[in-house]
């Protein structure tokens, strides 16, 4: 069964019960959501999850026959561990597929789970390397991105990447506003600890202006102004 990673990131758990009309050979012919989870992300997860797998057919004086059968899906969260494989596969999934769709319901459905997915990435990273975060993050943005913030790769966790790339993929998401927040937030947040880091440090100071300056052009094209 797939327990999709922005669920879990987003500590969602619930039942589904599913309705299937399964056929002599045992392969689902028809699959009904006969019970929500309240959570349409698990009830989408549960109907694929219902579409492919197969059953043992009924038996009617031991010869097959086609009948419904009732399927309980019970997903729940025992402290979830990050996959970083799986956090990267569905993050291209969904970038992919948020590309391509037309229909705008199914776009902000993409871009809410990509959302959750860069939501769920900030607690997994204050636990690692700045080497370990920004390899995932440099996997996941456009190359223009990855490019202009180059200089953060070795030094800083770049996290606010995942918020820019957001806004520059999908500006007329009606998350965007609140992407824009979250970039502002850490924008600001890296700027303060490397402006700590230079107050400590010489070397910190002689790298870090570098790393301010492309701040503050950042800052000052979403119309924002830092006081040094």
């Amino acid at each position: 069964m797939d327990y999709p990673i922005s669920a879990q990131l987003e500590h969602l758990e619930g039942e589904v019960e599913l309705g299937i009309f399964v056929s002599q050979t045992g392969l689902p012919q028809e699959v009904k959501l006969m019970k929500s989870s309240g959570h349409a992300i698990l009830d989408d997860a549960a109907l694929a999850f219902g579409r492919k797998i197969s059953f043992e057919p009924a038996l009617v004086d031991g010869q097959p026959v086609s009948a419904w059968t009732r399927l309980m899906l019970r997903y729940r969260l025992t402290d979830v561990a990050f996959e970083r494989v799986q956090w990267l596969r569905e993050v291209r999934q969904e970038q992919k597929l948020a590309a391509a769709e037309t229909d705008s319901v199914r776009f902000e459905q993409h871009c809410r789970r990509l959302y959750t997915s860069f939501a769920g990435m900030q607690n997994w990273a204050e636990t690692q390397s700045v080497y370990a975060v920004n390899d995932l993050i440099w996997q996941v943005v456009q190359p223009a991105l990855a490019e202009r913030w180059r200089s953060f790769r070795n030094e800083y966790s770049a996290l606010f990447l995942l918020w820019d790339d957001f806004l520059q993929r999908y500006p007329r998401s009606a998350l965007a506003g609140r992407v824009r927040e979250d970039l502002l937030k850490a924008l600001l947040d890296v700027e303060y600890t490397i402006r700590l880091d230079c107050l400590r440090s010489e070397s910190k100071a002689r790298k870090g202006l570098t790393l301010l300056d492309l701040i503050q052009e950042r800052l000052s094209e979403l119309g924002v102004t830092s006081t040094p």
